[in-house]
């Protein structure tokens, strides 16, 4: 087996290029720690789509339950698996608190979900999207020791999951999972009343980022609210295609590096 960093870390890179490519801007020495964690995400974000049915992602989300409960039980973690090693040890070294853990397993029940059970407004999809994205972020905060930037990790981690779900609702559909409050069915995603659902959703993304940059944060914060930017190039790119999620630019987009680098030498997000 190759050496437990470097699988973390290209596990990150294959499945979740944006986040390893905001990872890539931390310090060093906290590199690894944040590449697991996200990399759990990574775990957690994939159950829904290599599962037959729902019950299984739901029997395997309590397998990362138990994994979790047991790290904080110091109990030893599963053996053989590079992610929940590298989990137990993070944990303790920084003194992670679990309830960010568990908010974020328990957000993630809503992936197995199907399409006939549609989110409850516009309040449950951000609550899906703190409860994911912006509670990731506060882990990450911890790691890099940054204290007082919560506020603005939440609207970032908001703002990015929101864009993120809007470009990914394609995917969802073939997957009979739904995420937009409004939209009458799977059936329905291509259509000029979706177009409109996604427009007014990505104002709602654009106006958590503004209210992120508003709020002074350390600037060790930076690389991992860099999300925003990256949440800024998709809502761009939406409004180019007016909003209609099957454009192939849409689609096949990729995060420009350009803009992170800059961001980052400025102290910007």
């Amino acid at each position: 087996m190759p050496d437990v960093s470097d699988y973390i870390a290209e596990l990150v890179r294959r499945e979740d290029r944006d986040r390893f490519l905001t990872a890539m801007f931390m310090p060093a020495d906290k590199r690894a720690d944040v590449l697991a964690l996200y990399a759990f995400n990574v775990e957690l974000a994939k159950i829904r789509e290599h599962v037959s049915e729902n019950m299984i992602g739901r029997i395997k989300l309590q397998w990362w339950r138990d994994v979790i409960a047991g790290i904080y039980a110091e109990k030893a973690a599963p053996k053989g698996n590079p992610v929940t090693e590298a989990l137990a040890s993070l944990i303790t070294r920084h003194q992670l608190p679990r309830e960010h853990f568990d908010v974020l397993l328990a957000t993630r029940e809503r992936d197995m979900a199907d399409a006939d059970d549609p989110m409850d407004g516009v309040s449950a999809l951000e609550a899906y999207a703190e409860g994911t994205s912006s509670r990731l972020l506060y882990l990450v905060l911890y790691v890099l020791g940054v204290k007082g930037a919560d506020d603005a990790a939440k609207h970032v981690g908001i703002g990015y999951a929101l864009t993120g779900l809007l470009r990914a609702v394609l995917f969802h559909a073939r997957e009979n999972r739904l995420y937009l409050p409004g939209v009458a069915g799977v059936q329905d995603v291509n259509t000029a009343a979706t177009a409109k659902i996604v427009a007014e959703l990505s104002q709602i993304a654009a106006a958590h980022l503004q209210k992120a940059r508003g709020l002074k944060v350390d600037r060790a914060a930076v690389p991992a609210l860099l999300l925003a930017t990256i949440a800024d190039q998709n809502l761009s790119l939406l409004k180019r295609a007016d909003y209609n999620v099957a454009d192939e630019r849409v689609v096949r987009a990729r995060t420009g590096v350009a803009r992170l680098m800059w961001n980052n030498l400025i102290g910007s997000f």
